[in-house]
């Protein structure tokens, strides 16, 4: 995550320190014939970005340090050494990677971090939508894209709410597919009572916040979000740390939920718990943005049912694996205020999880009000390539059987 942990044994340790200006381990080459205490960090550090192996150990991730499985052989080994040091170096931002940038900053202004969004700059594709899905989801999508865009447009005249002395116009997105068969699960997760959960619940429910009507835990396609404000079309997650362990997936299911139209707001368990004012200020001023008066309609995007809900293991499809690959591919402008944005970001980085939080995202909410110097700016885009490449080498790591 930040790295704190690693960089006191780079720059600390002195046997390892010394390792290191040997060069044992660097990008280019790894000489196998000498061996370091920092071998051995890169090693663990490779297993741990595993996603194989963050699934297989997930629950004990959460809780404690699970074993690090002895090497199957010494080229083995040495592969992961040099994979662990580089997501190592990357994380420092200390591989000569993160200066190759691949994001521009193109326009001029007081660079002051206000609302930050993330735009993609081209429309995604997806696999068209069947009649009936698989796994029991009931589609009752039957009306064409034109009534569709007819139906949200007429809802802009519609006034919801009033926030900040801001007009809230009604966003009702109808005929949402539906799995009958989650509803075991559903009434489970109700009962669960999750911390962050009730807490924000306590927030919302009965009208509470500004008299929006919020559902708690809703299913939606073989999906069940945390809450749902229907007459918006707008889901909340509340993310806990064991997302780290499962970006793919939350990338593939935020993919589909707004391919039907709805929009997606993110927060995190430890902003509920220890800020939970400061959570529902940045709700309010999402929902004033994508709501209000000066936001734009973007008519959904039909798409293909991801995996089901999380609870339950199964292999992805080709039309998963489609919205994957499709995923990781595109880019888009990450704004830091009304005119001002980073160009070229990754999806895949935009979204990335490391230790609970989003990093391209978590870094520009934690400046909000403040002034991005141009250091600031480069250091950003240092960020993005790293979570790009470290993407890469866990892709790369999960080629290599680890036992």
């Amino acid at each position: 995550k930040d790295g704190n942990d690693t960089q006191g044994v780079v720059k600390d340790g002195n046997d390892t320190q010394g390792a290191v200006k040997e060069g044992n381990n660097s990008l280019d080459e790894i000489n196998e014939n000498t061996f370091a205490p920092i071998d051995i960090l890169d090693y663990i550090y490779a297993v741990l970005h595993s996603p194989t192996y963050r699934e297989k150990y997930k629950e004990f991730l959460k809780i404690d340090f699970p074993r690090v499985p002895y090497p199957k052989d010494a080229n083995t080994f040495w592969q992961l050494v040099k994979l662990g040091g580089e997501i190592r170096q990357l994380h420092l931002l200390e591989s000569p990677t993160v200066e190759q940038y691949i994001t521009q900053y193109p326009i001029d202004g007081n660079n002051v971090v206000g609302k930050i969004k993330f735009v993609l700059s081209a429309p995604q594709h997806s696999p068209p939508l069947e009649e009936c899905l698989e796994d029991g989801v009931v589609n009752k999508q039957t009306t064409n894209v034109v009534n569709k865009q007819t139906t949200q447009e007429a809802n802009k005249t519609v006034v919801l709410a009033t926030i900040n002395n801001q007009i809230i116009f009604r966003n009702f997105v109808d005929n949402l597919p539906y799995n009958p068969k989650l509803k075991p699960l559903l009434k489970e997760k109700r009962k669960a009572g999750i911390l962050s959960e009730v807490l924000f619940w306590q927030q919302v429910h009965k009208n509470k916040f500004h008299k929006i009507d919020f559902d708690r835990q809703r299913i939606i396609g073989n999906y069940i979000v945390d809450f749902y404000v229907k007459t918006l079309g707008l889901v909340i997650e509340i993310d806990g740390s064991s997302h780290d362990d499962k970006q793919d997936y939350d990338r593939e299911r935020q993919h589909y939920l707004e391919s039907l139209g709805l929009k997606v707001f993110r927060i995190t368990d430890a902003d509920v718990k220890k800020n939970i004012e400061r959570a529902m200020k940045d709700l309010e001023a999402y929902i004033i943005e994508q709501y209000g008066v000066g936001s734009v309609y973007e008519p959904p995007r039909p798409a293909g049912t991801p995996p089901t809900e999380g609870n339950f293991s199964q292999d992805l499809t080709s039309n998963n694996d489609y919205l994957q690959d499709k995923t990781k591919k595109q880019v888009g402008k990450v704004y830091i205020n009304d005119t001002q944005y980073f160009d070229n970001v990754p999806e895949v980085a935009w979204n990335f999880y490391i230790g609970g939080y989003q990093p391209a995202q978590k870094w520009l909410k934690d400046r909000k009000d403040r002034k991005l110097e141009f250091d600031d700016i480069l250091h950003y885009q240092k960020i993005i390539v790293a979570l790009t490449e470290t993407d890469r080498l866990m892709n790369e790591i999960n080629k290599i059987e680890i036992e």
